[in-house]
């Protein structure tokens, strides 16, 4: 799709107050999100003179960012990973600002007067670990609830049920006791549903067939009828929890 030279001047003009390129493009409704990229690198590789010129030997397509994080301490590593991992801003953008930053020198510093201690670097891998967990905790809430990714969502107002369903997924990733303390969830909490999961499996046979029954018998045979359709398949249930399951 083919832009005006004032399209293309407003979008970037936006980008710049926003520092965001996705923002910008919903607030806008313009240009798709790899094209604004375009624009922002073709901007840099001619001074800010595009797009009243065209820029000489830059490829207008998958045009890449290279961070040069050498010399970066680990705290400030750790700041652009939490803006990767926690913000709205997108990898590439991070990328994008770090290089303006690179540029002026104002955030590096050299490894004479910043020496990264085991300590500090082990901090590091821990925070990174729970930057990571929060992320996959997030992509399994969006799975579960089958919401669009950038939904509002208050992972503390989940129910029980799908706090389990999330820790069930991470739990081979995740120790289960990080798991519980980010998703403020008890340790009975967990166990009394994974009990009652075990319970509701102990049935699971049970429910196909009387969905079975009841929908070969024209959805009208009450839970008396049930229960001796199921005796006659060999099934020695009480009416008791013929009701239940019919219930659910």
């Amino acid at each position: 799709m083919a832009y005006t030279i004032q399209q293309i001047k407003t979008a970037l003009e936006l980008y710049d107050k926003l520092k965001k390129v996705v923002p910008t493009v919903r607030q806008l409704g313009y240009p798709a999100v790899h094209t604004m990229y375009e624009w922002i690198n073709q901007r840099e590789a001619t001074g800010g003179k595009f797009p009243d010129i065209e820029p000489l030997g830059v490829s207008k397509r998958h045009l890449k960012v290279k961070m040069n994080h050498e010399g970066f301490s680990a705290e400030h590593k750790l700041k652009i990973l939490k803006r990767c991992f926690e913000g709205t801003e997108s990898v590439r953008d991070v990328a994008i600002d770090e290089q303006k930053v690179d540029e002026s020198g104002s955030n590096k510093t050299g490894s004479s007067e910043h020496s990264v201690s085991s300590e500090e670097i082990e901090t590091l891998r821990k925070q990174v670990k729970e930057l990571q967990m929060k992320v996959d905790v997030m992509s399994e809430v969006f799975e579960i609830l089958k919401k669009g990714q950038g939904t509002d969502i208050d992972i503390q107002a989940l129910k029980n049920e799908e706090k389990f369903l999330i820790i069930s997924a991470l739990k081979k990733k995740y120790s289960i006791l990080s798991l519980l303390k980010h998703l403020s969830m008890s340790k009975s909490s967990y166990y009394y549903v994974e009990q009652t999961k075990k319970k509701e499996d102990k049935y699971k046979s049970v429910r196909t067939m009387l969905k079975e029954i009841f929908s070969q018998n024209y959805e009208c045979y009450g839970y008396r009828r049930l229960h001796t359709a199921l005796k006659k398949a060999g099934y020695c249930i009480s009416e008791k929890v013929i009701r239940r399951l019919m219930r659910e």
